[in-house]
């Protein structure tokens, strides 16, 4: 999640003018509260001189945290007998308002989202329960697909068997 906050501030860094002395509000809903402390951390390490109220002459910027989810998707084995994984795309909505030293308004929304794979077995751990934007709901697998592979294994051990029996009988 901090890395898409952090894409978000770097976007908005390249809209900003010279000026390196801004006002910062961030605003999101409750369960968004914890992500609030990185935009101003990252401001500060792109070398802003973040304040709390307008002076002359600062940008003033109105960063709203507008939705943050995670979705998981195609849940697939990895490879044959191997574990089950899936697709987790994280992404983070973002509007702001950027208010100029000479009176100017430049509205901004960005959504930034990253894509990885993770184990189906792992989610627990990734997941937060007192975060409910780390948490979605899992895909099921497929009944065919979870049926497969132990007819594989029992169509191979017959196989074996009668191979076995009739080889030896001859």
């Amino acid at each position: 999640m901090y890395s898409l906050i952090d894409k978000s501030v770097v976007k908005l860094d390249s809209l900003l003018n010279s000026s390196k002395t801004i006002s910062l509000d961030v605003i999101s809903s409750p369960g968004l509260e914890i992500l609030k402390p990185r935009v101003f951390v990252k401001f500060s390490g792109l070398g802003y001189n973040v304040k709390s109220k307008a002076e002359n002459g600062a940008i003033k910027i109105s960063y709203n945290i507008v939705n943050c989810k995670t979705e998981y998707s195609d849940l697939r084995k990895d490879g044959w007998f191997g574990s089950t994984i899936l697709d987790r795309k994280i992404s983070v909505n973002v509007s702001s308002i950027i208010t100029f030293a000479d009176g100017s308004i430049k509205p901004v929304e960005f959504t930034e989202s990253i894509t990885d794979i993770v184990k189906t077995d792992d989610i627990k751990m990734i997941e937060d329960a007192s975060l409910t934007f780390t948490q979605s709901q899992i895909p099921q697998i497929p009944f065919f697909q979870n049926l497969l592979e132990p007819v594989i294994v029992v169509g191979a051990l017959i196989t074996t068997v009668i191979l076995l029996f009739t080889i030896r009988g001859k």
